[in-house]
C-alpha cells in the first residue's frame, strides 16, 4: 500500500511538472505576437472537438500485466488510448477569457478489465486465468459521458497562434452498478493552442486531465473502502484520472472588433478669454467603426467631432475631456487649458477735430474711437502740436490756440500690451476778416464830389481793414440828395473819388468797383436844415466777394 501511494504521488508530481513546462513553452511561443485584435469577444461560440482519451485507475493495464501484488500505473497518460469527442457551447467575454460547457462522450480502455474480487474470493492470480476473466470483469462497457465546465484564459490573444489554459470542473457518469456511486466530480485542467483561421473560425489542439472523486465513480472499483493489500481490496487512492487529447474547430458568432482608443489630444495650453481655440483627438485607425467623439470643455459646454473649436469667455483653468465611443467600448482622455485675461492692444480710429477751422481763443474738440475689446485700462494722450504742453487724457479732449496756424494733433491710446496713434489737422485762422461785414461810409458837401477831411479819415480806417484782409473787395455806391442836379453824373463822380482814394493808397484797382446810383430814395430835404439832405449825399463802401462783387453785408457807420 505504501508503495502504491508513493508511486501515485510520483506520477502526480511528474504530471504537474509536465503541465508547468508546457505552460512555459506556450507562453514563450506567444510572447512574440504583435498587439492587435484578431479574436472575437462578447460573443457566443460553438466548438467541435475529437481525439483520444486515457484512463488511470485500478483497472489501468498500461503495462499489460499485474506485477506482483500491485498494478503499474506509470504510463496511463501516454498509452491505451480510446476515442472521444465533445461539443462545447460557451461565451467569449474578452479576447482572453471565455467560459465553456462541454458535453463529452468517450471510450476509456481497460474499464472492462478483470480485477481481483474485493472480498478475497478471487485473487489477482485467479483473475489472470482466462476461465475467470469474465467473472472478475468489473464493467460491461468502456464508454462514459461527461459534462465539463471550464474557464479558458489566453494570455496573448493578439497572436494568431495563441496558447491558453483550461481550469474548471468535470462531472462523469460512470458504471451502472446500483451498489456503487455512478456520478463523479473533480477538478479539470489543461493546456491548448488556438490557431486563427478567419475572423470567426479557429482550430485548436489541447490536452486536458481531470481527477474524479470518489474512486468508484469511473471504474466501479474502490479498494480503499476495505482494508488489505492489492488483490485483496486494499488501496489508499480515492480518485481516478481521465485525460482527453483532442483537436477541433471553434466558431464565434460575432467577428472580432478593435476597441477604439484615444492615442493623443492636441489642445492649446493657453488661451485668451474670447479667443477661439482648436482641439483635435487622434484615435487608432484600426478601431472598428462606427466611432464618434464628444468633447466636454469644462465650462458647461460640449462639442463633437475629431476636430472642434471652443471659445472660453472667462479666465480660469479648465479640464477638457474627449470621449471616443465605438459599438463595443469607449475611451477617454483629458487635457488642461489655462484661459488668461485678454492681451489686446488698443486700436485707435476715427480721429476728428471739430471745428476743423477756428480762430485764436476758440475751443476745438478732438474725438476718436478705441476698439471695445482692448485690454483695460486704456489711457489716452493728446499732443496738440502748439508746444504749450497741454495734453489731453481722454476722449473727448478740448483745447484752444492762441496763435493762427495749421496744427497737427496726435492722439495716442496705450495699455499694457501696446499702443496706437492717429492724427488730425486743425487750422487756426484770423477770424477778424471773416467777421468784416461793413465799412465806413463818407459824406459830401452839397453839389460837391470832393472828399472832405472827415471823409479821408473814414476811408483811412477802411484802408486798414482792406490791407489786413486781402480777400475782401469793395463795392462803392454813391448817392445824391433830392435837391442836387445832374444826380447820376454827380453820384458817379463821388463813387469814383472814393475808388481813386483806395487805389491811390495801395488797393488794387480790381478790388474796387464804383457805382453812382443817383438820388437816394430815402432822401428828404425837409428833415435837414441845410440845403438838401446831408445824409443822402454819401458814398458807401460795401465789403464784397472778389470777382462777383457780391456784398457781404451793408451798414452805415
Amino acid at each position: 500500500m505504501m508503495l502504491l501511494n508513493r508511486q501515485e504521488k510520483n506520477m502526480t508530481s511528474r504530471l504537474s511538472s509536465s503541465l508547468l513546462l508546457g505552460c512555459t513553452a506556450l507562453l514563450l511561443l506567444a510572447s512574440s505576437a504583435q498587439a492587435q485584435v484578431v479574436r472575437p469577444s462578447n460573443t457566443l461560440y460553438l466548438a467541435l472537438k475529437g481525439g483520444v482519451v486515457t484512463y488511470g485507475g485500478e483497472l489501468d493495464r498500461t503495462n499489460g500485466v499485474i506485477t506482483g501484488d500491485r498494478i503499474d500505473n506509470r504510463a496511463w497518460a501516454t498509452r491505451d488510448f480510446g476515442p472521444g469527442f465533445g461539443l462545447e457551447v460557451g461565451y467569449q467575454f474578452t479576447e482572453s477569457l471565455a467560459l465553456g460547457v462541454t458535453g463529452q462522450y468517450a471510450a476509456y480502455k481497460n474499464l472492462n478489465e478483470a480485477y481481483p474480487a474485493p472480498n478475497g474470493t478471487r485473487s489477482a492470480a485467479d483473475c489472470r486465468l482466462p476461465e475467470n476473466e469474465d467473472a472478475c470483469r468489473i464493467n460491461e462497457s468502456e464508454s462514459l459521458p461527461s459534462l465539463i465546465a471550464a474557464l479558458r484564459y489566453s494570455p496573448f490573444p493578439s497572436s494568431r497562434i495563441s496558447p491558453y489554459t483550461n481550469i474548471g470542473g468535470q462531472v462523469t457518469f460512470g458504471n451502472d452498478d446500483p451498489t456503487q456511486r455512478d456520478v463523479g466530480f473533480g477538478p479539470y485542467a489543461g493546456l491548448g493552442i488556438d490557431f486563427m483561421l478567419g475572423q470567426q473560425l479557429s482550430a485548436f489542439v489541447e490536452g486536458n486531465v481531470s481527477f474524479i472523486f470518489d474512486d468508484a465513480a469511473v471504474d466501479g472499483v474502490d479498494p480503499g473502502s476495505v482494508t488489505g493489500g492489492i488483490g485483496e481490496g486494499g488501496d489508499d487512492a480515492d480518485y481516478d484520472n481521465l485525460g482527453f487529447y483532442n483537436i477541433g474547430l471553434r466558431y464565434a458568432f460575432k467577428a472580432p472588433y478593435t476597441p477604439v482608443m484615444i492615442e493623443g489630444l492636441q489642445c492649446p495650453a493657453e488661451l485668451t478669454a474670447g479667443e477661439s481655440g482648436s482641439f483635435m483627438a487622434m484615435t487608432n485607425m484600426d478601431a472598428t467603426p462606427p466611432v464618434s467623439l464628444s468633447w466636454d470643455w469644462g465650462d458647461g459646454a460640449t462639442g463633437a467631432g475629431m476636430s472642434a473649436s471652443h471659445t472660453y469667455r472667462t479666465p480660469g483653468t479648465y479640464t477638457v475631456s474627449a470621449t471616443a465611443v465605438g459599438d463595443y467600448n469607449e475611451d477617454m482622455d483629458t487635457c488642461v487649458v489655462t484661459v488668461v485675461e485678454p492681451q489686446i492692444a488698443p486700436v485707435l480710429t476715427a480721429c476728428r477735430i471739430s471745428p476743423s477751422t477756428a480762430g485764436p481763443g476758440d475751443t476745438v474738440t478732438l474725438n476718436g474711437t478705441v476698439n471695445s475689446d482692448a485690454s483695460q485700462p486704456v489711457t489716452i494722450s493728446v499732443q496738440w502740436g502748439d508746444g504749450d504742453g497741454d495734453s489731453g487724457t481722454r476722449f473727448p479732449s478740448s483745447h484752444s490756440y492762441s496763435e493762427p496756424g495749421t496744427y497737427t494733433v496726435t492722439a495716442t491710446a496705450r495699455n499694457a500690451y501696446g499702443s496706437d496713434s492717429c492724427t488730425a489737422t486743425v487750422t487756426i485762422a484770423d477770424t477778424y476778416c471773416a467777421d468784416v461785414s461793413e465799412l465806413n461810409s463818407v459824406y459830401f458837401d452839397f453839389g460837391s464830389a470832393a472828399l472832405t477831411a472827415d471823409a479821408r479819415e473814414r476811408l483811412d480806417e477802411n484802408l486798414d481793414v482792406l490791407r489786413r484782409c486781402p480777400d475782401i473787395c469793395v463795392l462803392v455806391r454813391a448817392y445824391t440828395d433830392d435837391r442836387e442836379t445832374e444826380q447820376i453824373r454827380l453820384s458817379q463822380a463821388r463813387a469814383n473819388a472814393i475808388r481813386d482814394y483806395y487805389v491811390a493808397n495801395g488797393i488794387a484797382m480790381d478790388r474796387v468797383r464804383a457805382e453812382g446810383l443817383g438820388e437816394d430814395p430815402n432822401a428828404d430835404s425837409k428833415e435837414d436844415p441845410g440845403p438838401g439832405d446831408s445824409r443822402a449825399r454819401r458814398g458807401d463802401s460795401i465789403p464784397a466777394t472778389c470777382g462777383t462783387f457780391t456784398p457781404r453785408g451793408t451798414s452805415r457807420r
